[in-house]
């Protein structure tokens, strides 16, 4: 698991990523990381996950 993954499941669940701060706010309360270049791959797959289930909040969503 890379950051790349996790920008393309991001890209393709249409969550904006790319400096956003309601992400980084996002992946900080789940893995206590804001940048996904910091965190160890258990913890990008966290992300993934939650991403992959559609466990986000709706103010992830680009347009939304």
């Amino acid at each position: 698991m890379t950051p790349k993954s996790i920008h393309k499941i991001a890209t393709k669940m249409d969550v904006a990523w790319d400096g956003d701060k309601n992400f980084m706010s996002w992946c900080q309360t789940i893995v206590g990381k804001e940048h996904l270049d910091d965190m160890s791959e258990v913890e990008l797959i966290m992300i993934y996950n939650r991403l992959k289930n559609g466990k986000f909040p709706e103010l992830l969503i680009k347009n939304g």
